[in-house]
């Protein structure tokens, strides 16, 4: 962009890095929502992505002792987004054949209209850093 600048055509680059901008957002904040999960789960040994040729898992995380199945949205949600993504990654979870005995779940997203979801925590961008 940096032609387009020098010839003074500064709205038309913002335009151009604006749209692609949730893109990249989208890449960076699973760098960011991995650091809040090792913020909020203290002992975190192995973190990563699962797929399979069906289906995939942004992370899954081991303690040792406990499994953290994580989604992360760079998207703010409702409370039925989340519910309805939570139901999707259990879903997915019983695909992998990790044990599911001591199992959590979690959403990290860019904003989330609640944090009160009984069957998994939930984290946003308010988390990061704290």
């Amino acid at each position: 962009n940096k032609s387009a600048l020098e010839a003074g055509q500064e709205k038309q680059v913002a335009k151009e890095i604006l749209k692609d901008y949730d893109n990249f957002m989208g890449t960076v904040f699973e760098d960011i929502a991995k650091e809040v999960l090792l913020q909020n789960y203290p002992g975190i040994k192995k973190i990563g992505r699962w797929w399979s040729k069906e289906e995939e898992i942004d992370c899954i995380a081991f303690t040792g002792d406990k499994t953290i199945f994580a989604e992360f949205k760079w998207s703010e949600l409702s409370k039925q987004e989340l519910e309805s993504v939570l139901g999707k990654l259990k879903i997915k979870a019983e695909k992998t054949g990790v044990e599911l005995t001591n199992t959590e779940f979690a959403v990290v997203c860019r904003k989330a209209e609640t944090k009160k979801i009984s069957s998994a925590k939930i984290f946003d961008l308010q988390d990061a850093g704290s």
